[in-house]
């Protein structure tokens, strides 16, 4: 896909597209436009003249005729473009590329028809980025007052809860308290709902019965004993009944 930039670099304005693996240039040089084109086979003389040394020619045009840069230097010679790479105080020619004049009027007008466009691109852009940061600091402002009211909720709820489960444990401590015969002491929350109140007067009623099936139960075993006693003393009776009769 074809994409397209302008820079100045130095006195020249260049304007540079690139296509598949050619660069075409339009260049305003003062009062004089020109054309060139840095093609394919032209790039692979310049790898082959460094050995590769600067890596590859691509690479090279897209950081310097992409944006401005100060480790490349652009001007015009003899209708040559002299692209030349900056180390220090050294400047290191890369190529000289041929151009073509062109009417001053026409490269004039396709820079500044350029420019209109990308700009209006750039403005069409910038409003719908900042129509969509606007729609999210929507979304984040709701979402924040959505996590504040779940957390009130939360510890509303946490709160309620244990309110409502304090009274039912002390009522159990004092039970257990009066079954163990330990004094009691004023706990927190004695007040009661009726409705706990009757789950604290559920839950003594069914330790009352479970105790008081254990004392039937005790009587039982007992009556059990006394049969045997009352069996062994007829026994013994039966054992004297007849003794006496021998004595006779």
């Amino acid at each position: 896909m074809a994409h397209s930039h302008v820079i100045k670099s130095g006195d020249i304005f260049c304007k540079s597209t690139f296509l598949d693996d050619d660069i075409f240039f339009t260049i305003l040089a003062g009062k004089h436009g020109y054309s060139g084109q840095l093609d394919s086979e032209v790039q692979a003389q310049i790898e082959a003249k460094f050995a590769g040394k600067y890596g590859s020619v691509q690479e090279l045009a897209e950081k310097t005729f992409t944006s401005p840069s100060e480790q490349f230097l652009l001007s015009v010679e003899e209708n040559q473009l002299i692209w030349k790479k900056c180390g220090g105080k050294a400047k290191l020619r890369l190529a000289a590329i041929s151009l073509k004049e062109m009417n001053l009027e026409d490269v004039q007008t396709e820079l500044m028809d350029f420019l209109l466009t990308s700009s209006l691109q750039a403005n069409e852009k910038l409003v719908n980025l900042e129509s969509l940061l606007e729609q999210k600091t929507k979304d984040l402002t709701k979402a924040k007052a959505l996590n504040e009211k779940f957390a009130k909720e939360k510890e509303e709820s946490e709160a309620e809860l244990i309110e409502q489960f304090l009274p039912i444990l002390n009522a159990k401590k004092r039970r257990i308290a009066e079954l163990e015969g330990i004094p009691q002491e004023p706990m927190e929350s004695d007040n009661l709902d009726p409705a706990e109140e009757d789950f604290a007067g559920s839950t003594d009623d069914e330790d009352g019965e479970e105790e008081n099936r254990g004392e039937k139960r005790k009587p039982a075993k007992q009556s059990e004993g006394a049969k045997k006693s009352l069996k062994l003393d007829d026994e013994h009776l039966d054992d004297s009944e007849s003794l006496l009769k021998d004595d006779d």
